[in-house]
């Protein structure tokens, strides 16, 4: 519903922009930045762009690749001698009894 500060405002704006003058070229031209991009202009440009990746980040990541294929090569546990002890299989785990003597240092509590 319009008012009367409404009607009052549109006069206003139609009195101010009826010298206003848009011409053909600027008006088809905003109508075709307003359209919607295809699929292919889209994926056009997306492939068109430079993207950065700074070299230490590569580096890091390239470092961390590698670390991480190489850890099965390392051995990071020591064997287990099954002789000293007695063994208790208890489903998928394994329990071994040991004397305390036989227990080093880092495994005491």
């Amino acid at each position: 519903m319009k008012d009367k500060f409404d009607l009052e405002l549109k006069s206003i704006m139609d009195e101010e922009t009826k010298n206003v003058f848009m011409p053909d070229e600027l008006k088809n031209r905003i109508m075709e930045d307003t359209k919607g991009k295809s699929l292919k202009e889209k994926i056009s440009a997306f492939l068109n762009r430079y993207i950065e990746i700074p070299l230490p980040a590569i580096l890091g990541g390239l470092a961390a690749v590698m670390i991480i294929n190489l850890m099965p090569l390392v051995k990071l546990n020591k064997d287990i001698n099954y002789s000293d002890g007695k063994v208790i299989k208890v489903g998928y785990s394994e329990i071994i009894v040991r004397n305390v003597k036989d227990v080093d240092l880092h495994e005491k509590d």
